[in-house]
């Protein structure tokens, strides 16, 4: 039985509309996804390369302000991650005067594991291969511990993050509800860069998983792997895979061992505007 993820970015007209979604987002279905999880994105249209240098070791008041996807929540808009059994994947439905823009990203789970709530939304079932496909990474998380202590060592990985070849966009996520979580999503032109990232290239992101295992971060934590189906729409004035590596290749990439895959994964479609967006908690993706 096939299993399909959405992840749908709603940017709304007014903050009490995000509200509605971010609360039942279940209702938001003409059919019932087998599972949706509705979260605030990081504020800001900074979002995608190229990225402007910031201090690893900013202070509380100095990332919240942060306006590239990694800072305090955009109130108006809401991201909202869902699974599919049998049914077609599809839009939620929303009034077409109450938002300004929308993006659906269409995925086929190729890993996962921890739990959300108790529990895999992706599991069990069969698995594709992710190896030199485009796609995406969605972690979730529930803060414990020292928080500000997960906050600088998150903004140290960002940092490396960023200087990562193949990353198309990236942002936190927050979830208020149940205790503090904190989550983030990122998009990839070769998921083999991503797994590089996590495990070999990023200094900083093997010291955030010992950390974690720990215990010093929380005890929640769940991590998929997505690998692109379709992507739909805009956010921030750009569908983020409209981009390829070579749009988003660095000056200078972490060193490290980026494995064989090339980018360019199997044939997707990606419908939305393709010009540069108005301006130019702690990251996990492997």
């Amino acid at each position: 039985m096939a299993l399909i993820a959405t992840v749908e970015v709603v940017n709304f007209v007014r903050v009490r509309d995000a509200i509605r979604l971010l609360r039942q987002p279940q209702r938001a279905y003409a059919v019932s996804p087998r599972f949706a999880r509705a979260l605030l994105p990081g504020r800001g249209r900074e979002i995608y390369p190229p990225w402007r240098p910031r201090p690893s070791e900013a202070g509380m008041l100095a990332t919240a302000g942060r306006r590239d996807g990694w800072g305090a929540p955009q109130a108006h808009r809401v991201v909202v991650f869902a699974t599919w059994l049998d049914d077609e994947p599809r839009h939620a439905h929303l009034e077409r005067s109450t938002v300004t823009e929308r993006w659906l990203g269409v995925f086929e789970p190729v890993h996962s594991h921890g739990t959300l709530d108790g529990a895999d939304p992706l599991g069990p079932a069969a698995r594709g291969t992710w190896q030199e496909r485009r796609g995406s990474i969605f972690t979730y998380g529930r803060a414990g511990g020292s928080f500000v202590d997960f906050v600088h060592q998150n903004n140290r990985v960002v940092e490396e993050l960023r200087r990562m070849p193949s990353l198309l966009t990236s942002f936190n996520l927050l979830d208020l509800e149940g205790g503090f979580g904190v989550s983030t999503f990122s998009c990839w032109d070769d998921l083999d860069m991503a797994m590089n990232f996590a495990y070999r290239a990023s200094p900083q992101h093997r010291e955030a998983i010992r950390r974690h295992r720990e215990g010093r971060y929380g005890k929640e934590l769940y991590f998929a792997r997505l690998a692109l189906l379709d992507s739909e729409g805009t956010i921030c004035g750009r569908n983020p895979f409209s981009q390829t590596r070579s749009d988003v290749e660095p000056d200078h990439a972490i060193v490290g061992n980026h494995g064989r895959g090339r980018g360019a994964g199997r044939v997707v479609r990606a419908r939305g505007a393709d010009h540069e967006p108005e301006q130019s908690l702690l990251c996990r993706t492997g």
